[in-house]
């Protein structure tokens, strides 16, 4: 999950970077709730922009560890701090789906 500033927005971005997951793991319908809430809960435009790139830099992190020989899920288990365990099928989910010249194309 991305690194927060200011305690306060800690629940938003966690949100937030819930909606990431699903909607960079082709779960269509899961992304909408949470990215909603976290914006209805006060975060900015442009924090979400920044957890997107967060995140968008974490699947690229794992799936260059994948081009190393790791599995998906070998990949994602090495991030410190740890993916929470509800995160991780869409981490891994993702990881699977993305290539790695996609999303450095992604985060340009």
């Amino acid at each position: 999950m991305p690194r927060i500033t200011s305690i306060s927005r800690i629940p938003q971005a966690l949100h937030a970077g819930y909606g990431l997951i699903a909607a960079t793991s082709g779960d269509v319908v899961g992304v909408d709730a949470p990215v909603d809430g976290a914006v209805a809960h006060g975060l900015a435009g442009v924090g979400l922009v920044r957890v997107a790139l967060m995140h968008l830099q974490k699947l690229h992190q794992a799936r260059l560890r994948m081009e190393g020989g790791l599995s998906a899920a070998e990949a994602v288990r090495t991030f410190r701090p740890p993916v929470f365990y509800r995160a991780l099928p869409g981490m891994v989910a993702s990881v699977g789906l993305w290539p790695a010249d996609l999303l450095l194309r992604a985060l340009e």
